[in-house]
């Protein structure tokens, strides 16, 4: 849906990221929690 109403405005490009699945400690891949705490250190927060 957020592609097509972008489409609506003239973009014909698009760059997407889906935190919960890939970066939210709360995921059910473990994976996902230490990616989490990666980026948490690297930008010091």
């Amino acid at each position: 849906m957020k592609l097509e109403a972008a489409a609506r405005c003239n973009y014909d490009k698009a760059i997407t990221f889906e935190f919960s699945h890939f970066m939210s400690p709360q995921s059910a891949y473990l994976q996902a929690g230490h990616l989490y705490n990666r980026y948490l250190e690297y930008f010091g927060i």
